[in-house]
C-alpha cells in the first residue's frame, strides 16, 4: 500500500503541476477546474461528469460536486494563453522538423436528443448517419517515439449560427499550426484534404505537405492534362520499401515518383508519389510539395504518411479509455470544454510516454497495470497510452483522499469590517 502511495502522490502533483503550467496564473479556479477534470477522468477512465465527481471524492453531496464541475465547463474558454502554454509544455517532446498530422473525426450520439447543436455526421466506424459533432483535429508526432501528441483539437456543428464551412475548419486549424509551428514542420492528410484551397494555403505560407489524392482528381504531365490514376500506372515501381503492417505482415512496397501540376494552380509545381503493393487495386497517389534533391526522397514521403495512421490510434484511444462518446453534459460549451480538457489528458500521457526510459515512475506505472502480453521497450511503435493510463487508474483508485489537498488556492483576505473597526473607522 505504501507503493500505491508514493505513486499516488507523484501522480497528483505532476497533475496539478500539469494544471498550473498550462492555465493562467491568475485565474486561480480554472486552474482548480482543469486539475479537478484531469484527475477525475484519469482516476474513473470516463468522461460522464458524475464518474468524475466520484473520482475526486470529495466530502460534499455528488450532486454539489458535479454541478461545480458543470457550472465550470460552462465558463471555461480554451483562449491564446492556454494554447501557448500547453504547446510550450509538449513542444519538448515534439524536436525538429516534426511531422503534423491533420484529420477530422466524428462523435455520434445516436440517444440525445437535447444536446445543443445536433448534426448529422458519418459515423467513422460503421459508415452510417446518425446525430452528433464534428471534430478537426491535429497531432505532432513525438522526436523519439512517434507518439501522437494532440496539438489542436475543435469540436463543431454543422447548424450552429456561426458555422461557415467545412474548409472555413479546416483552415482555423492549419493557420493554428502555423502561428505556434512555422513551416519547419511538414504536413501529413488524407484523401478528405484533397483540395486546391488547402494547396493554396500551403504554398501561400511557404508550408511542406503531403496529401494522399483523390483518384479522379486531374494533373497536368509534361504539358498534357491526364488523370491521375491512368498516369499513374504507367509506373510500376522504382524504389522498393518493405513495411511492417499489422498482424505483423510484411508489405513489399514499389515506389515511383514524378513531377506534375495542377490545372488551377498555374506554374507551381509537385512531386506526385506512386505507391504500390498496400491494395491491389489501385495505387496510393501522394501529392506533395516538397523538392529536396535526394534519391531516397520518396521512400521517406510515404514514410511521412504511412505515420498518418497513428491519429487513428489516438482517436481509438480517446474513444475507448475514456469513453469519449458516453458523455452527458448538453451545451456546446461544456462539450467544447470537456473536449480540450481530454485533449490535454492525452498530451499529458503522451508526453509521459516519451520519458519512458527517462523517468521510473512511467516504467513502474505500465508494470503496475498488468498487461496481458509482457510490454517490449524496443518496439517504438508500440502504442503505451492505454498501459500508461490503465497503470494510472489502477493507482489512483488505491487513495482515499482525492486531489482537493493538493491544489494550493489561497483564500482570499476578509474584506468585511467588524463593529469595533466600523465604530472607529479602522480597516482591519
Amino acid at each position: 500500500m505504501n507503493k500505491y502511495n508514493t505513486k499516488a502522490f507523484e501522480l497528483k502533483r505532476e497533475i496539478t503541476g500539469f494544471a498550473k503550467r498550462v492555465c493562467d496564473s491568475k485565474k486561480k479556479s480554472e486552474q482548480k477546474l482543469v486539475a479537478n477534470m484531469l484527475y477525475g477522468m484519469s482516476e474513473s477512465g470516463s468522461c460522464r461528469l458524475t464518474d468524475i465527481a466520484r473520482g475526486l471524492n470529495e466530502d460534499i453531496l455528488l450532486k454539489k460536486t458535479v454541478e461545480r464541475l458543470s457550472n465550470g465547463l460552462e465558463k471555461f474558454k480554451l483562449d491564446e494563453t492556454i494554447n501557448k502554454n500547453y504547446l510550450k509544455y509538449v513542444k519538448k517532446a515534439v524536436k525538429g522538423r516534426a511531422i503534423l498530422v491533420i484529420d477530422d473525426s466524428d462523435v455520434v450520439k445516436p440517444c440525445s436528443k437535447a444536446m445543443e447543436g445536433l448534426a448529422r455526421v458519418r459515423d467513422g466506424s460503421t459508415g452510417e448517419v446518425a446525430d452528433g459533432y464534428w471534430a478537426m483535429e491535429a497531432c505532432a508526432l513525438s522526436s523519439g517515439n512517434k507518439l501522437p501528441i494532440p496539438i489542436y483539437t475543435r469540436l463543431y456543428s454543422t447548424v450552429e449560427k456561426s458555422f461557415i464551412s467545412v474548409d472555413d475548419e479546416a483552415l482555423k486549424c492549419f493557420a493554428h499550426l502555423t502561428r505556434y509551428f512555422g513551416k519547419g514542420c511538414i504536413r501529413t492528410m488524407d484523401r478528405g484534404f484533397d483540395n486546391v484551397r488547402y494547396y493554396k494555403y500551403f504554398l501561400t505560407h511557404n508550408e511542406e505537405f503531403v496529401i494522399r489524392a483523390k483518384i479522379n482528381r486531374d494533373v497536368i504531365f509534361r504539358g498534357e492534362k491526364l488523370n491521375i490514376l491512368k498516369l499513374s500506372q504507367r509506373y510500376k515501381g522504382k524504389y522498393l520499401l518493405k513495411f511492417a503492417g499489422r498482424n505483423k505482415r510484411t508489405v513489399d512496397c514499389k515506389i515511383s515518383m514524378i513531377p506534375v501540376r495542377l490545372p488551377k494552380l498555374g506554374k507551381s509545381e509537385f512531386n506526385l508519389v506512386i505507391v504500390y503493393g498496400f491494395s491491389h487495386k489501385e495505387p496510393i497517389l501522394l501529392l506533395t510539395n516538397t523538392s529536396i534533391e535526394d534519391e531516397m526522397l520518396p521512400v521517406a514521403l510515404t514514410k511521412v504518411y504511412l505515420t498518418r495512421w497513428r491519429i487513428e490510434e489516438f482517436f481509438k484511444f480517446k474513444k475507448q479509455q475514456f469513453e469519449y462518446e458516453d458523455f452527458r453534459v448538453r451545451s456546446l460549451n461544456r462539450i467544447r470544454a470537456l473536449t480540450a480538457i481530454l485533449s490535454m489528458l492525452a498530451g499529458l500521457i503522451a508526453f509521459l510516454c516519451e520519458k519512458h526510459n527517462e523517468n521510473k515512475l512511467v516504467d513502474e506505472l505500465i508494470e503496475i497495470s498488468k498487461r496481458v502480453k509482457k510490454y517490449d521497450k524496443s518496439k517504438r511503435h508500440h502504442l503505451k497510452f492505454y498501459a500508461l493510463a490503465d497503470g494510472i487508474a489502477r493507482v489512483l483508485k488505491k487513495t482515499v483522499t482525492g486531489i482537493k489537498h493538493y491544489l494550493s488556492i489561497k483564500t482570499p483576505p476578509e474584506r468585511q469590517f467588524s463593529l469595533f473597526s466600523k465604530a472607529f473607522g479602522w480597516a482591519v
